[in-house]
């Protein structure tokens, strides 16, 4: 939807769905009577997601919600089935785009993402990467969970660019440590 003459509204819907399956036919009780916790469990949850974006030339605000819908699931941890629960996502996203000088052979590109999820503390990502006439961009994040990364991309064509980012954390989580990404960026 076009607000102004540089200024545009996009809207997105997504639908979709995930199933999972429990088969405890496999299972060996004991008890004479069977245990009506043992049944076989097949479900199929649906889901809905929503995604606002408000962009001009310089500056973009989104908000987004790809779930929308609790669902539940089964996964098998060291032998034993656990249930959990998916609950609605929430992003909410903006950035800015600096001119450094006045030919744009520099560019700064601030951005901030904050995510929240119902039960899970307030996340919020700062993120800036410097353009370099438009050909290459090299920049840092900063994770309020004590993560840090930096990362580049290459404009390979108008359509296809290629980035890497190295990702620290300086907390224990589990025995993840540091990161190493590759990415392929497609636009259409």
């Amino acid at each position: 939807l076009q607000l102004g003459r540089d200024s545009n509204l996009y809207f997105g819907v997504r639908l979709g769905g995930s199933t999972f399956n429990v088969n405890t036919a496999g299972l060996e009780s004991y008890n004479i009577i069977s245990d009506p916790n043992l049944s076989s469990i097949s479900e199929f949850n649906p889901n809905v997601g929503v995604g606002l974006i408000f962009k001009t030339e310089k500056l973009y605000v989104s908000l987004s919600a790809p779930r929308l819908l609790n669902s539940y699931s089964a996964k098998n941890n060291d032998l034993k089935a656990n249930l959990f629960s998916q609950t609605p996502h929430f992003y909410l996203g903006s950035g800015y785009n600096i001119d450094l000088d006045t030919a744009s052979f520099l560019e700064l590109k601030p951005s901030l993402l904050l995510s929240y999820v119902k039960g899970a503390p307030l996340t919020y990502e700062l993120n800036t990467m410097l353009d370099i006439n438009d050909v290459f961009e090299i920049g840092v994040l900063y994770r309020n969970e004590a993560t840090y990364a930096a990362k580049s991309i290459i404009k390979i064509s108008n359509r296809f660019f290629f980035g890497f980012a190295y990702e620290i954390s300086s907390r224990e989580l589990a025995s993840a440590g540091n990161t190493n990404e590759f990415f392929i960026r497609f636009k259409f």
